[in-house]
């Protein structure tokens, strides 16, 4: 993947040289199939792989079953969104670098979640970070797309100066960076500086609550996801949510589950902020983006909720979730990017450019419907048995409080998801809005019958 990036750039750049020359090549969309199909590639020699559980280089970088889903599900969603970058790419302001960004991200993430050392985990996260700073300001001529930029790496900056001193305090304490050692160290023999453990897991802790926004670290994704472009913004909703919640499992459940009863309290009071504050801010919300950066922020809470279990059946339910959360964020923004505002317009950026879009497109006005019923965990949809299955976790380990908490919060979610259903169908004005990509909405619609018949498989 790395090889192809790099060639994939030369390319890109020579031909970009001839252009500014003179002669009109478009090199943006053949680079995007180009990338679509070195995608594919890697997607099938991973489900070829015959071994699914081993370590290599000293133990710094292995696989399960755990890891393995994660690169699955993080190659195959990018596809998704490879394909909607090279739908939009003629009308956005996007270079053609920014779907080799894209590229090299997710082979950060593959990275990432294939790491067992902190160290490799480190350097494949600042990778990472340092791809979505530029793609966060990658939107040309727009001061809201700067201004994000240089907020996302301002305090992305600090998240990590957090997450490497808690990791420094690991090594400082079992002189080992090698989380299979230092599970292993810390399970034979309880360290004596229980409370510098404790302080390294907050750091830790902290440093993973930015990258995922959860509050009150979330200030960032709101001005991010306004300032991007779409196809862009909807990299920053799946890619870093798979990843950094399936090695975050992984560090809570080997090496911290000895600390369970100190930083399942943490996770708790993180997931009941991210979920009252995500649902309170998005009931007042009209911008799109900034309507889903705040949905985001909800429902990164009801996983943490999850995590803060520490049971088998709840770790489950938290990877159901963060399933089908990809799932319905991939199938709305294809509707929406699917769409224009008037023939030379913009993408719609307000729930009220949707006003009266039934009367235009009957279809997709059902297909963001459903999909928005989803979200709110209306039966017989999959947010529904997401939902279901989570909060089944939480009763079966007999926690009720936080049980009736997240069924308070599942209904609360309803009143903000059903605006803008409200807006397309009960509004008597005329929608501006009108189809631009038919290919967009071929796979929104794939995704939202996927979403509608899967309650089918359970019965």
């Amino acid at each position: 993947m790395l090889a192809a990036s790099l060639l994939l750039v030369l390319w890109g750049v020579t031909f970009d040289k001839v252009q500014k020359q003179g002669v009109f090549l478009s090199i943006s969309r053949p680079i995007c199939y180009l990338v679509f199909c070195s995608l594919v590639m890697s997607f099938l020699i991973l489900l070829n792989q015959t071994e699914i559980s081993f370590v290599l280089f000293w133990g710094s970088f292995g696989s399960d079953y755990l890891i393995y889903v994660a690169k699955v599900l993080i190659i195959f969603f990018s596809l998704f969104l490879v394909f909607f970058f090279s739908q939009t790419v003629s009308f956005s302001r996007l270079g053609f670098e920014v779907v080799i960004l894209v590229f090299l991200a997710v082979l950060s993430l593959l990275l990432l979640v294939s790491s067992n050392d902190f160290v490799l985990f480190y350097l494949a996260l600042e990778m990472q970070s340092l791809i979505f700073y530029v793609l966060a300001a990658s939107k040309r001529g727009s001061s809201l797309s700067s201004e994000g930029g240089i907020k996302y790496f301002s305090l992305g900056s600090l998240a990590s100066a957090f997450l490497l001193l808690g990791f420094s305090l690991f090594y400082y304490l079992f002189a080992s960076t090698n989380l299979i050692d230092i599970s292993l160290f810390f399970f034979l023999s309880m360290s004596e500086d229980i409370m510098l453990v404790n302080l390294a897991v907050i750091l830790v802790l902290v440093g993973f609550a930015f990258k995922l926004a959860i509050v009150p670290f979330h200030n960032w994704a709101p001005d991010v996801y306004q300032g991007a472009d779409y196809p862009v913004m909807s990299v920053f909703l799946v890619l870093p949510k798979i990843a950094m919640v399936s090695f975050l499992m992984r560090f809570l459940f080997s090496f911290a589950y000895v600390l369970y009863p100190f930083w399942s309290n943490i996770i708790f009071v993180l997931a009941l902020l991210s979920i009252f504050v995500g649902s309170i801010f998005a009931l007042r919300q009209w911008k799109i983006r900034r309507f889903l950066a705040y949905s985001s922020i909800a429902n990164m809470g009801f996983i943490f909720s999850g995590l803060s279990l520490a049971s088998v059946q709840a770790a489950y339910s938290v990877f159901f979730f963060l399933f089908v959360y990809v799932v319905l964020n991939l199938a709305l923004l294809s509707s929406i990017m699917a769409v224009r505002v008037g023939r030379e317009g913009e993408y719609p950026d307000s729930f009220f450019d949707f006003v009266g879009f039934y009367t235009v497109n009957p279809v997709l006005s059902f297909i963001i419907s459903l999909n928005l019923f989803s979200f709110a965990g209306i039966p017989p949809l999959l947010g529904f048995f997401s939902k279901f299955f989570l909060i089944l976790s939480v009763l079966v380990n007999g926690n009720l409080f936080l049980g009736f908490l997240l069924v308070f919060f599942s209904l609360l979610s309803a009143a903000y998801y059903l605006v803008l259903v409200r807006i397309i169908f009960f509004s008597k004005f005329v929608s501006r809005l009108f189809v631009f990509s038919s290919s967009l909405l071929f796979v929104s619609i794939f995704l939202t019958l996927f979403n509608f018949f899967f309650f089918l498989f359970f019965f």
